[in-house]
């Protein structure tokens, strides 16, 4: 019994943390594509120079 809780324990834990990452990746892009939405704004866009 107590394999089966630390097995399935785990495998919870792998999902939290998946889905978390998930989560925590998506705000991570929104606000940084409101950021460069907003420096764009301000500044105009940046010009790349080879």
């Amino acid at each position: 019994m107590l394999n089966e809780h630390l097995f399935y324990g785990g495998i919870l834990l792998c999902a939290c943390s998946a889905g978390l990452a998930v989560i925590l990746g998506s705000w991570y892009m929104v606000r940084k594509i409101k950021l460069n939405g907003k420096l764009d704004e301000e500044y105009g866009k940046e010009i790349k120079e080879k």
